[in-house]
């Protein structure tokens, strides 16, 4: 952005007119609406100086002056806008046992980062049996390898337990993507198990 005032005068002006011209080999050429106070230069410019002139006047005429002129203008490149942030997917994964019935539901979100997307779950309460229990989480491409992560081992005394939260990367960013869930028991046998896929 270049900005030029009126300069000082005279003979007291009453109005100034400021028009910005563009290097033309030996001459110069006024730039199309470029008039006023301020003028951003574009890669048109590019290579070439800029100056402006300014025209004062009051009752007995006017006079015209030019300023110094710019040096030529750098090359102009646009700025490569950020990339908008990705929101997080939320979605649910039923944990069904071998008979079908439903044990607990996992809320999740799948995040974007910068080494792919990362499946994340809450913290959750099933209903089990008395005993050790871990939930194991598997993320992946959706007919890929998925990768998993064990949560610490909870204990219950009771028909139920809160299973901690857990995340894992999947390391592709794009792509159709599956996410399961299994609950499993102190020898890591599967209880209990549940699974998503989509464009998340």
């Amino acid at each position: 952005m270049l900005t030029a005032s009126a300069g000082t005068w005279l003979n007291r002006p009453t109005t100034y007119a400021l028009q910005w011209q563009r290097a033309a080999g030996a001459d110069w050429a006024s730039v199309p609406g470029a008039v006023g106070a301020n003028y951003l230069a574009s890669s048109v410019d590019a290579g070439v100086a800029l100056r402006v002139v300014v025209t004062a006047s009051n009752a007995d005429g006017s006079a015209v002056v030019a300023s110094a002129p710019t040096a030529p203008v750098a090359a102009i490149v646009a700025p490569v806008p950020a990339p908008k942030p990705v929101a997080p997917t939320s979605l649910r994964i039923a944990l069904r046992d071998h008979a079908g019935h439903v044990k607990g539901t996992l809320a999740a979100t799948i995040v974007a980062v910068p080494a792919g997307r990362e499946a994340r779950t809450k913290t959750a309460k099933v209903t089990v049996s008395a005993g050790t229990w871990r939930l194991r989480l598997c993320a992946g491409p959706a007919h890929g390898t998925l990768r998993c992560t064990l949560t610490r081992r909870v204990r219950t005394r009771t028909h139920s337990v809160r299973l901690p939260a857990a995340r894992v990367l999947a390391p592709s960013a794009r792509g159709a993507l599956r996410v399961t869930a299994a609950l499993v028991d102190r020898h890591q046998r599967v209880r209990a198990q549940g699974s998503t896929a989509g464009a998340y």
